[in-house]
């Protein structure tokens, strides 16, 4: 395991309503009941969710608590998950059963310490862990952000930001692994509703922009929906945008159409004066080898794939020697597909083809800042 450098690692996390969650959710809830009024109390609960029905079990041994009192618990447990729905309310339509009775002598007995004997346990288990760096909370990125996307869902649906969704989903995330670390960059496929459609009037565009780059550019161009759409997927990992071009006059770098030729040649190079960069490939059926590479520049003793101020003069005199860097990764160009990544990041196009707008290769470009610089 130790050898593993380049790897796949993906973790999940079911949200709130889910209903293992909402079994420990309520277990949780007796627990801290009993402890709130004895913090010597003992509480093995287990909690059983089903259609329209909720069933605590098993032992306690602590104050008395009122039956009807733990089951109106339960109910507030449920509404706040938000559920009121047909099948699982937080109403009486849901039925709510305790048999939570007292703890046996015998569990007691070998539970509790006495003499020379230490404090037993009624239940055991190995549990393992470990903190790193990849993120501000010392936890694995992966799971990290499958949390993250939950909690924020829960946080806008139960706003009313979020319309028509329940309280029970999942989430995936799968990170990629280079070198040991988190390679950062985010690929939405589909990303705009009609893609045909935006073709259509990014091909009317004028092309007369030429800059330090290869090919021909429009205007800048972007509008609020499409920085709302994109906000929305960088929003788990980066925070807020706080710096994002919807000024279609503003001739610069901060989101415009573009579009290159086989006659174009490429150069790596960084977009260091923002956060993030994006890419979309207007293309249909584009070469796949004709996307985005990234790439670690190496001159026999150090590396970079991000920028670094001590590198960059040596690195500027080199961005068209290929053969001073190594590919890191690569994302295939696919028609209406978006890749977002650090904009500090080593990259250039892979492969150029056709010979004008119609046939190129057509592309829309964005630069923006996030609250959170560091992800």
């Amino acid at each position: 395991m130790s050898n593993l450098k380049n790897f796949l690692f993906t973790s999940e996390s079911v949200s709130e309503g889910h209903p293992d969650k909402v079994s420990d959710r309520i277990s949780d809830m007796v627990v801290d009941s009993y402890l709130s009024g004895d913090p010597f109390s003992r509480v093995a609960c287990e909690t059983l969710t089903t259609t329209n029905k909720v069933v605590l079990a098993g032992e306690v041994r602590g104050p008395e608590i009122n039956k009807d009192e733990l089951i109106e618990k339960v109910r507030n447990c449920i509404k706040d998950i938000g559920y009121d729905q047909e099948g699982f309310t937080w109403r009486e339509a849901t039925k709510i059963e305790s048999h939570l009775h007292s703890q046996s002598a015998d569990i007691a007995m070998g539970v509790d310490s006495s003499g020379n004997k230490d404090e037993g346990a009624g239940d055991q288990g190995i549990m393992f862990g470990y903190a790193c760096n990849e993120t501000d909370v010392l936890m694995p990125a992966p799971i990290h952000y499958s949390h993250k996307i939950l909690r924020l869902m829960a946080e806008d649906r139960k706003s009313g930001k979020l319309k028509n969704i329940e309280p029970d989903s999942k989430s995936q995330v799968t990170f990629e692994y280079k070198n040991g670390k988190p390679f950062p960059h985010l690929v939405i496929d589909n990303f705009y509703n009609d893609p045909d459609k935006i073709r259509e009037f990014v091909l009317k565009q004028e092309f007369k922009i030429r800059g330090n780059y290869p090919g021909q550019r429009t205007l800048s161009f972007a509008s609020e929906n499409i920085k709302k759409t994109i906000q929305e997927y960088i929003y788990p990992f980066a925070g807020k945008i706080i710096k994002f071009p919807i000024n279609q006059t503003e001739k610069n770098y901060n989101g415009a159409f573009q579009y290159t030729t086989s006659r174009d040649r490429s150069w790596i190079h960084n977009d260091g004066w923002n956060n993030w960069a994006a890419v979309l490939y207007l293309t249909p059926n584009a070469p796949v080898t004709s996307g985005t590479g990234f790439y670690k520049y190496e001159d026999g003793t150090r590396y970079s794939t991000e920028v670094d101020e001590d590198l960059e003069e040596d690195i500027g005199n080199y961005c068209q020697d290929i053969t001073k860097w190594t590919l890191v990764d690569k994302v295939g160009n696919v028609f209406n597909r978006m890749v977002i990544f650090n904009s500090k990041h080593y990259h250039c196009s892979l492969d150029y083809f056709g010979t004008n707008k119609e046939n190129g290769r057509l592309f829309q470009v964005f630069f923006f800042s996030t609250e959170n610089k560091n992800s």
